[in-house]
């Protein structure tokens, strides 16, 4: 329940009643952070979160494969890459590219990680991703399947 504190006089403050706590705004602010009228205009929350699977991939081998590019006017954050192998026992890479900058040594986060022949391995990454940065993966024999699994927000 809200109400506000001398409508008219001052509308920018308000008190709140939620769950018999009291607390005072003092100032409200959309989206943008433009101050608004709490008593006349709505307050929207954040972007809107899609929740998904952002990229799976079977490269083949000895190949650095694009797995995941994060769409304009968005970003991501991954929360699993699982990496399933199908084969022999083998090694794979994994690469964040910022702004889609050409693959070079300090972009891996995994390298020469091992699976184990028929075994997965799951990274919880928790790993943020802003507007055209790319998550690569390699694998040292075609027998890999990688699926990165996240939410993409804008």
């Amino acid at each position: 329940m809200s109400y506000y504190d001398n409508p008219g006089t001052n509308p920018d403050e308000a008190i709140n009643v939620a769950n018999g706590k009291v607390f005072k705004v003092v100032q409200l602010a959309d989206s943008s952070g433009n101050i608004v009228n709490p008593g006349t205009e709505t307050v929207t929350g954040p972007s809107s979160t899609a929740y998904k699977v952002l990229g799976q991939s079977a490269p083949v081998a000895a190949t650095a494969t694009t797995l995941y590019t994060v769409p304009a006017s968005k970003s991501a954050v991954s929360s699993t890459l699982v990496v399933c192998n199908r084969g022999a026992s083998t090694f794979f890479r994994v690469a964040v590219q910022p702004a889609g900058a050409t693959l070079s040594n300090q972009h891996y986060i995994v390298y020469d990680g091992v699976v184990n022949q028929y075994e997965s391995v799951f990274l919880t990454l928790e790993m943020t991703l802003a507007t055209t940065d790319v998550v690569t993966v390699y694998a040292t024999a075609a027998t890999l399947s990688f699926s990165l699994f996240g939410s993409e927000v804008g």
